[in-house]
């Protein structure tokens, strides 16, 4: 790509042209570009991994589908929200210097689209649903806020389960039920930290004595 574009001629600065929206200029794009391609595995390293856990943002998803166990409420409404609650990873080069250009060149970028988490604390996590390179664009900009449309909000019911010798268990009246066995250990850390989710430092006996002791 950095090749490509130090070699441009203007047959292929008008082919570019042609695919860009009237507002965004030629060459601001060639700059954007020229930079992304040289920056994009920084840039996803960056922007991509959440923070202090360094866990990729993709995995994070699954986990936050996974706890809300599929309950959710339509809402569609348009707020806006903290940035460092929004879980994003550009994979576009292209759409990625295209957001750049247009915060450049001063242009409002329409609301982003989301899912919102909620914790048992009441405290949010987003899941992008359209805006995914809009959102990086914000954060590389240094901006603390976004415009976003919540398409829905899924109840987060971390509570309900527990970490325990390499394990995650479900918690119910019963004890305790195996949900996922040998978890990498770099999920224990965020699981705690992100989620709340607790870890029980003895064994799986004890967990589920100390559970069951609750109900009797």
């Amino acid at each position: 790509m950095q090749k490509y574009l130090s070699e441009l001629t203007a047959q292929n600065k008008e082919q570019i042209a042609r695919c860009l929206p009237p507002e965004v200029d030629v060459e601001t794009m060639i700059t954007f570009l020229d930079f992304v391609s040289q920056q994009f595995s920084a840039i996803q390293a960056e922007y991509g991994k959440v923070k202090p856990w360094g866990t990729d943002a993709e995995d994070v998803k699954w986990f936050l589908t996974f706890f809300s166990e599929g309950q959710y409420l339509e809402l569609n409404q348009e707020k806006t929200i903290p940035l460092n609650r929004v879980f994003s990873k550009p994979w576009n080069q292209w759409r990625l210097a295209l957001a750049l250009s247009h915060r450049q060149l001063g242009q409002n970028p329409p609301p982003i689209h989301v899912s919102a988490y909620r914790l048992e604390d009441n405290s949010y996590w987003y899941t992008i649903n359209d805006g995914m390179h809009r959102t990086t664009a914000a954060k590389m900009s240094g901006e603390q806020t976004i415009k976003a449309l919540i398409r829905e909000e899924r109840m987060m019911f971390t509570k309900r389960y527990a970490l325990c010798d390499g394990h995650l268990f479900k918690l119910d009246d019963q004890g305790a039920v195996l949900m996922s066995k040998h978890l990498p250990k770099g999920y224990y850390n965020f699981l705690e930290g992100l989620f709340g989710v607790k870890r029980y430092p003895h064994n799986l006996l004890e967990l589920i004595w100390e559970n069951i002791a609750k109900i009797i």
